[in-house]
Order: structure tokens, then C-alpha cells, then sequence
């Protein structure tokens, strides 16, 4: 099930991408690299699930590489913030680390509720580029 209204207020601020150390490679190998997002959330349609209660909330944020046309690469999840009823900024996690290959990843965010449903991750995406 596709959920589209957790998405409003959903705005991807920042994918910053920290180079991990690696062993020796080629310049156009893949390399770890670890991922931090942050963005905004409206939590005033739809609350941040409480820690009790099976009221349709919103339980987390799931992070994805959206590169490959059609596919949708999960990479890690960031919990949304219990009970939020508000706007929030500044909601931040960072991935452990990803080997990702040099060239441009398309980053998209999605909100995910308590029953599994979620937002459209395209809707809020940022074009990253890994340097070699």
C-alpha cells in the first residue's frame, strides 16, 4: 500500500557524503562512504506514532539510493519522533558505512507508518555526487 499523505511537510534538506577509510583501490572502484541525511517533517496530519496505541501514525523515516531506474535500494531507517504533532526540523541520522560507486546517486527519503504503509521516497530526493 502506497501512502500518500505523510508526505506533506516531508522536505530533504541535506545528503552529505563522509568518506570512509578503505583498503587500497582503483580510483573508479566503489567505496564505503557514509550518508547523513537531514530534513524537515509536518507531523500535524499525521502524528509520530506514540510508544503506545495502534492509532495510524507515523513510525520512521526509511532512507534509499533511487539510482537505478524502478529499483529502490533500501539503506537505513531513522525513527520518527514519539508523538510529534508539529512541524519538526532538523530530524538527522547518518548510515553506517555504504559502499556506493563514483558517479551521481539520486537519495530519496520516505515516511512510514505503523500499519507499513509509505510516501513516495521520489517525492523527497536529492541528487548526490560521489567523487572518486
Amino acid at each position: 500500500m502506497e501512502l500518500r499523505q505523510p508526505l506533506i511537510g516531508l522536505a530533504l534538506a541535506v545528503a552529505l557524503l563522509l568518506q570512509s577509510p578503505s583498503t587500497k583501490s582503483s580510483p573508479s572502484s566503489p567505496k564505503r562512504h557514509r550518508i547523513s541525511v537531514n530534513f524537515e517533517y509536518d507531523f500535524s496530519r499525521m502524528q509520530g506514532c506514540p510508544v503506545k496505541g495502534s492509532a495510524l501514525c507515523v513510525k520512521q523515516f526509511d532512507v534509499y539510493n533511487l539510482t537505478d531506474t524502478g529499483q529502490r535500494l533500501f539503506l537505513f531507517s531513522i525513527p520518527a519522533p514519539a508523538g510529534a504533532k508539529e512541524k519538526r526540523k532538523n530530524i538527522t541520522d547518518t548510515s553506517k558505512p555504504l559502499v556506493f560507486a563514483p558517479g551521481k546517486h539520486l537519495i530519496g527519503v520516505s515516511a512510514v507508518t505503523n500499519h507499513g504503509a509509505q510516501s513516495d521516497p521520489r517525492a523527497c530526493s536529492i541528487m548526490i555526487d560521489i567523487t572518486p
